[in-house]
């Protein structure tokens, strides 16, 4: 499903995903049952996913949706200056968007730094907060050597805003895979990647990648 919403970073069109014990994919929440909002990382909007079929799981309301330039979110170009500030009004703009109660967050890697800063600025809108593989303040050297490396590989696949250098793109979109999936690709790994990179390929074009990608 999706849900328009409109802030200072521009509008946007949320795709997004409820989950009840009722119905996979449903309208709205129910209101008589905790709520679990899921922060995905950074390129893989649909990692959480598969847990929406775990029965234990399914006794709440499970949502997930996908950031700017993820998935199938779609909007107006990013501004110059997109980071997890912006994102963080996005989040909030999509909750009260889709009439969100406080929930249970949890978060990986990229999402952890949107959920945190809500923690810390709208701790109303938070019972508890469960972060996984979260993003450090301050990474390790080789971390960020790897991070830029894969960055400038996405880049130089793009040339031109009319031009993919296919292998370079590859190169970039399964090293990343590589990092997520601590280079044990299974194959939920594989298809995962199948589905994400032509997104990306997508999303972040000459323009968006040197905004987006580069704060994250």
């Amino acid at each position: 499903m999706f849900v328009h919403v409109e802030t200072r970073n521009g509008r946007a069109k949320f795709q997004y995903t409820i989950s009840t014990p009722y119905s996979t994919s449903a309208d709205a929440i129910d209101p008589n049952l905790p709520t679990v909002l899921w922060f995905h990382p950074f390129a893989f909007p649909y990692v959480f996913h598969p847990q929406f079929s775990d029965p234990l799981l399914r006794q709440f309301n499970l949502v997930a949706f996908s950031f700017r330039a993820h998935g199938e979110t779609e909007g107006d170009i990013l501004p110059e200056c997109y980071g997890v500030p912006e994102a963080t009004e996005d989040a909030l703009a999509f909750m009260d968007a889709v009439n969100l109660p406080e929930c249970h967050f949890v978060a990986m890697d990229y999402g952890s730094s949107i959920a945190l800063r809500i923690a810390m600025s709208h701790p109303n809108r938070v019972i508890s907060l469960f972060i996984i593989s979260q993003t450090c303040i301050e990474e390790p050297r080789e971390t960020l050597e790897g991070h830029q490396q894969l960055y400038d590989t996405w880049v130089a696949s793009l040339p031109s805003p009319t031009e993919v250098d296919e292998e370079r793109a590859m190169e970039a979109g399964f090293g990343f895979a590589q990092l997520m999936f601590s280079n044990k690709m299974s194959s939920l790994g594989r298809t995962m990647f199948n589905i994400v990179h032509p997104m990306a390929q997508k999303n972040w074009g000459t323009m968006d990648c040197r905004t987006f990608v580069s704060r994250t």
